[in-house]
């Protein structure tokens, strides 16, 4: 993937967290984000989330349709 400027070092974002879903603790959620460059068409998104009983409650991905990615190290 080659980002438009400004060189952000990066064109990709992936993560995990834990938190509550439905008011109860040990939800976990994994993301993963791509910057594709100008005008964002060509962007992805993968965002999956478990419950505290390790249940898929979402798993989405696609290129996004609305909005735009962008990596900046700032």
């Amino acid at each position: 993937i080659a980002p438009q400027p400004p060189n952000a070092g990066f064109d990709t974002y992936k993560g995990v967290g834990t938190g509550r879903l439905n008011n109860i603790v040990g939800a976990i959620i994994k993301w993963l984000f791509t910057d594709a460059g100008e005008p964002g068409k060509n962007d992805f998104a993968i965002i999956t989330i478990w419950d505290a009983s390790n249940n898929l409650v979402l798993n989405a991905s696609g290129n996004l349709t609305k909005g735009n990615l962008q990596a900046h190290q700032e």
